[in-house]
């Protein structure tokens, strides 16, 4: 193994997921997303503009307790 170099892979994200939309299963279920990205996309912007750190969020919210 003389070249074991590293060698990328190109890729285009909008084309891959342009093609990924045309099977019906791939659609159903990135659309069954939605509600959770959008929570979590509020979530973030909140996060942020409080001015606060994924850490201190943790730290915040103490340790878990099942």
């Amino acid at each position: 193994m003389e070249s074991d170099g590293y060698a990328p892979v190109p890729m285009d994200l909008d084309a891959e997921l342009g093609e990924a939309f045309k099977r019906p299963e791939f659609k159903s279920a990135y659309d069954a997303l939605e509600d959770e990205y959008s929570s979590l996309s509020v979530l973030l912007g909140a996060r942020k503009a409080a001015g606060l750190t994924q850490e201190e969020i943790a730290q915040r919210m103490g340790p878990w307790s099942y």
